[in-house]
């Protein structure tokens, strides 16, 4: 296993999501979903703070998964 990933590809995956690299605060990626937690922004496109703390938005996103004949997995 690699010891280390370069941040380019890194933000490359994210940025397939839609997502930008800068606005992600955590990443996790199981078997069957990625989970990502980034900062919420306010309408300037500034970090929204709550308590003094930045707000966070989390979205789960389902990993697709098919066989290698073409048909769906549960």
């Amino acid at each position: 296993m690699r010891e280390s990933i370069p941040y380019e590809q890194v933000a490359a995956f994210i940025d397939q999501l839609g997502i930008e690299p800068a606005d992600v605060q955590s990443l996790k990626i199981t078997p069957s979903r990625v989970v990502v937690h980034q900062y919420r922004l306010n309408g300037s496109g500034a970090r929204y703070a709550v308590g003094g703390e930045a707000a966070m938005v989390s979205t789960d996103i389902p990993i697709e998964r098919t066989s290698r004949n073409g048909a769906d997995e549960a």
